[in-house]
């Protein structure tokens, strides 16, 4: 399969539905119930172990560029129904409904069905181009509430890659087509499994899973004077970064990886959580990834340079960028000062906590 965005300077642009990594074979197709209510939680980006990776030809479009993830409790409250007719019916409160379509054509591929169904989808906090990951998550919930229709005929990790290996976002204006972005698969593996701290590697591979305290408070802060663009628009200008985040693996990796295996890691296992402070810190401010995710937002290199002292602030349990941003994000147990530090910087602010399980079902009919 022709990778869609290595070598490339034109974003991919693509009919909704459109398959690009085909399914396996799965078990069974019948339904087990008619009606499900899930909450699906948000994830925040810290760091990739490689984030060169993003932009190398990956066979199934699952790019090995790694995460740390932090999952909290932004959540998605998704009910989907099964309808007696093959018509999809989605909620008229729905923005992006392009990608909720997509995701349902998508499981009707993979379950070889028909099916039609009724749709319906409430943000916790509806906030696109910010670093949540919400497309992803979006795609995630639907493949997860229908899997879960149908009994989980597909395991989790087949579902998680199968879905980030067919990842689009939306067009404004367009709600029949997607743009192809790269998806390292961070939204699903926070949704399907536990932990409120988890570092992925290889093809979307949770390899540390830990539970963060429920005292810990996750402040996300958006700066006020940024609007986001679509899908489309930041696409074309990532690309133009690419031999940007290439240098950064080339530079960095054996460090990324020696600090993760030989200090960050071990330390968190036991508790101590400053090394992956330290780690996550100076990869963000000092190993190109702020500098070079700027191209959504420039501003954000004089924001981080005003943030830099917080590396030694004993208040600031983690605090990184998430994926591109421009939102930043501060795990404290002092939420009244993350939000006065984020105030004075001129950010809106969020509080969050620490969500520690994978998805819940919250009705079953």
């Amino acid at each position: 399969m022709k990778d869609l965005l290595c070598g490339t300077t034109i974003p991919k642009i693509f009919k909704v539905g459109t398959v690009f990594v085909e399914p396996g074979v799965i078990a069974s197709n019948m339904p087990k119930c008619n009606e499900i209510t899930i909450q699906y939680p948000s994830r925040l980006d810290a760091a990739c172990t490689d984030p060169g990776k993003i932009y190398e030809y990956s066979r199934d479009n699952i790019y090995a560029a790694g995460q740390i993830n932090f999952c909290v409790d932004i959540c998605k409250i998704i009910s989907v129904k099964i309808r007696a007719d093959e018509n999809i019916n989605i909620s008229e409160a729905q923005d992006c409904k392009s990608i909720i379509l997509h995701a349902v054509k998508l499981m009707q591929k993979i379950l070889k069905i028909d099916n039609g169904f009724d749709i319906n989808i409430r943000n916790d906090l509806d906030l696109r181009h910010c670093g949540l990951g919400s497309s992803a998550s979006t795609i995630q919930v639907i493949g997860a509430a229908i899997n879960e229709l149908f009994g989980n005929p597909i395991k989790p990790m087949d579902l998680i890659r199968y879905l980030a290996g067919n990842h689009g976002e939306e067009i404004d204006g367009d709600d029949d087509h997607l743009v192809y972005v790269q998806s390292v698969g961070g939204s699903g593996v926070c949704g399907h499994f536990e932990g409120g701290l988890i570092v992925m590697t290889g093809r979307a591979v949770p390899i540390v899973r830990v539970g963060l305290p429920n005292k810990l408070k996750i402040v996300f802060g958006i700066p006020n004077k940024y609007t986001h663009s679509d899908a489309n628009t930041l696409i074309i200008e990532e690309i133009k970064e690419t031999n940007n985040f290439k240098k950064a693996s080339k530079d960095f990796s054996r460090e990324i990886a020696y600090r993760l295996l030989n200090d960050a890691i071990p330390e968190l296992l036991d508790g101590n959580y400053k090394p992956m402070k330290n780690f996550i810190f100076d990869y963000c401010w000092d190993m190109g990834s702020i500098k070079n995710c700027a191209y959504a937002f420039p501003d954000i290199t004089i924001l981080a340079e005003k943030m830099r002292p917080l590396k030694n602030d004993e208040d600031i349990v983690f605090i990184a960028l998430s994926t591109a941003g421009p939102g930043f994000f501060i795990a404290t147990y002092n939420a009244s000062k993350a939000e006065r530090i984020f105030a004075d910087l001129d950010m809106k602010t969020y509080i969050a906590n620490v969500y520690n399980d994978k998805y819940k079902i919250i009705e079953r009919k």
